[in-house]
């Protein structure tokens, strides 16, 4: 799975086991300090860390407060090294003892790998006091891991680390309390005071809305719009105040508080539900939805016994209430739809190709065909010079099909982004009382790619039951650099499949008991030339080259987001003797709805 982060943001980052934040020996600045596990403190630079990284799958961890680097010590390779501070050592690609890969364990921790070694970052000997950190090898038993498992949270100048929740872990919280919501609560009010006790929980007013703002800021920032964020926080803010007034009201009153605040809201729920203005405030759009279609089921659930007070005079008005209700759930799933329409349109507006023609006076008419992401900076290019036919023939179609592959990859990885931000959405059909069925868990699937070139040759489609084994083959004889040739696949049904052939060497991954893949790496050119395989256990196998010395465009990352906690259920393609000129990808998560 793809870790992403915001290069601006800086971050805590969280052994499992001790729940305390990782920061440099006495808070200080000078190099060669370790790292080390610490109490929490509140607004500390010394415990707060900011990402940067290199184009092909590495990381690396710059103190705030110091600008160096995480380092290991003396670029041992040995198990026990020290983690340190550093000044930057890696221009020339010389310090990979300065690079790190996040690997996902697919339930929102990661491990943490030093590329150099192959070790993995770990609290050293598992303590829970001020410990250093080393590298070391995986302890063989999983639930002993969790001093090599952390959690990577934006860090908030306002509340200590271990106070703070990830981003998953509210998700998780928002789907468990909309579900309990829409259930039966025994008494009026109840609902109420349990969506607000989530959004604003006491003393930490501000931990839910940074959270969730900083996970769209990291995927879509410029979506955003500040000004919007700041201006609506305080409209939902000020509808949780009349809420809080109505749970404190007497019996006389309960109704018209109720009322009037549902109304006032309705007055003001415009800027959440205009497609263009919801986009804009997507990290408060499905908590304004939740929020207000709570008021509106209490007032259905209570008006007669509780609101009301039984009264015979217009036995209809309950049944608007559940009118007023449905149309509330279909203003807002309008509403949302439109918004995630918006957004992935946003999303490939930064999807951009077009040809340059120029003439040369060896080669005459030259044509430069391009493709680019300015989302992220990927591009790729071909020319052709028809009259002497050097370079690319294909050049055209090369850049046409580029461009297609790219925004197949770019529909499915954002779509299953949305999914995250909007889970919580998908239950509003059930506020409705009438409403048949229960909410329930459902598996998704997605299939990520192609990646490579064109499909040619011979092709292979997806088995089915699950991938319980791959088989990774790299050809390396006779040639510059190693690269991919062969891949065995056997599914949980039994099926067993070899493509291409079994070159010069091998790496077989076969999954044990509740281990599944969480993420795919790769270098692309004309074919897919090097693949790297990675599981939720911390283990990893590859094939071919990743290397740094290929331009950045070539690597690939097919994983879906860590948050999804999607798992590789099989890979398609397509294939000739020792090379795959495709491959995709195919993922399964489960969300609820």
């Amino acid at each position: 799975m793809s870790f992403n982060f915001e290069r601006n943001r800086s971050y805590f980052i969280i052994p499992k086991h001790s729940d305390r934040p990782l920061g440099v020996e006495k808070h200080d600045r000078h190099r060669g300090l370790k790292i080390e596990q610490q109490d929490a403190y509140t607004n500390n630079p010394g415990q707060q860390i900011r990402f940067a990284d290199n184009g092909h799958g590495h990381h690396y961890m710059v103190m705030r407060n110091s600008g160096m680097y995480w380092d290991i010590k003396d670029k041992s390779t040995d198990a026990g090294a020290q983690l340190i501070q550093w000044d930057w050592s890696d221009a020339q690609g010389h310090g990979a003892n300065q690079r790190f890969r996040l690997m996902s364990n697919g339930d929102g921790y990661h491990y943490i790998k030093s590329v150099h070694s192959g070790l993995m970052l770990e609290v050293k000997d598992g303590g829970k006091a001020w410990e250093n950190v080393q590298q070391n090898k995986l302890k063989d038993k999983v639930e002993e891991r969790g001093h090599q498992l952390f959690r990577v949270i934006p860090a908030s100048d306002e509340y200590l680390a271990s106070d703070q929740k990830s981003f998953k872990e509210y998700s998780d919280l928002l789907r468990t309390a909309t579900l309990a919501l829409i259930g039966k609560i025994p008494e009026a009010g109840g609902a109420i005071q349990a969506v607000l006790g989530f959004l604003w929980p006491d003393k930490h007013d501000q931990d839910f809305w940074n959270q969730i703002t900083a996970y769209v800021e990291q995927r879509m920032k410029d979506l955003l719009e500040e000004a919007k964020l700041t201006a609506m926080k305080e409209i939902l803010e000020g509808t949780r105040d009349n809420l809080n007034e109505y749970l404190k009201s007497g019996a006389a009153n309960k109704r018209s508080k109720l009322v009037a605040t549902i109304t006032s809201a309705q007055q003001n729920e415009k800027p959440y539900l205009k497609a263009q203005a919801g986009v804009a405030v997507l990290p408060l759009l499905v908590a304004w939805g939740t929020l207000m279609l709570t008021a509106r089921l209490e007032m259905v659930r209570y008006y007669d016994d509780k609101l009301a007070g039984k009264s015979d005079d217009n036995p209809n008005e309950t049944q608007s209430e559940l009118q007023f209700l449905k149309e509330a759930i279909e203003r807002y799933g309008n509403a949302a739809k439109e918004c995630r329409e918006k957004a992935m349109k946003w999303r490939l507006g930064f999807l951009h190709n077009d040809v340059k023609i120029t003439n040369s006076r060896e080669w005459g008419r030259i044509e430069d065909y391009w493709v680019e992401d300015r989302f992220d900076g990927w591009r790729k290019e071909a020319r052709f010079a028809p009259a002497t036919r050097v370079s690319d023939p294909e050049a055209k179609d090369r850049i046409k099909n580029a461009r297609d592959m790219r925004e197949a990859q770019i529909r499915a990885k954002f779509d299953a982004e949305l999914d995250v931000v909007m889970a919580a959405e998908r239950l509003w059909p059930y506020f409705d009382p009438e409403k048949a069925g229960k909410a329930a868990k459902k598996k998704i699937q997605v299939v990520v790619g192609s990646f490579g070139d064109r499909p040619r040759d011979k092709k292979f489609d997806c088995g089915s039951g699950g991938l319980i084994e791959i088989k990774l083959c790299t050809f390396s004889t006779g040639r510059p650099h190693a690269s991919l040739c062969g891949l065995q696949l056997r599914y949980a049904n039994g099926t067993q499949s070899s493509y291409g052939n079994s070159g010069d060497r091998q790496e077989t991954l076969t999954l044990t008991a509740g281990e599944f893949i969480t993420n795919v790496r790769g270098l692309q050119r004309n074919s897919v030339e090097g693949l790297m395989i990675e599981t939720s256990h911390g283990r990893s196998v590859h094939a071919g080259q990743l290397g740094e010395h290929f331009d950045r465009n070539y690597y690939f990352d097919a994983g879906l987001d860590d948050m999804v906690g999607a798992r590789l259920v099989g890979i398609s393609g397509s294939y000739s003797d020792n090379s795959f000129h495709t491959l995709s990808f195919h993922w399964e998560y489960e969300r609820t709805e």
